[in-house]
């Protein structure tokens, strides 16, 4: 659909496009996690259950999507500094 449109120049389509195929590839690696959820709660697959904390990979993802939010003014910096506090 980006070829389309002429008004975008080449190299704004191609940083559009690798962070379509960016999102697409972390959709898909969601989607397979959801199947395997499906798996387990079917009893098709036996896993034995563990505390799991969800802090770093919480605040990793929050970091990795940090900046497109501050583009978008979405994202103020007081709330980064929660985030970046070392141990969490």
């Amino acid at each position: 659909m980006l070829h389309l449109v002429p008004a975008i120049h080449a190299e704004e389509r191609e940083r559009l496009l690798g962070k379509v195929y960016i999102k697409t590839r972390e959709m898909l690696v969601i989607i397979h996690d959801f199947f395997d959820l499906a798996k387990l709660e079917s009893g098709d697959q036996n896993m034995p259950m563990t505390r799991i904390l969800m802090n770093e990979p919480c605040g990793t993802t929050i970091r990795a999507e940090q900046s497109d939010l501050e583009q978008h003014s979405i994202w103020q910096s007081r709330q980064a500094a929660r985030f970046d506090a070392p141990g969490r």
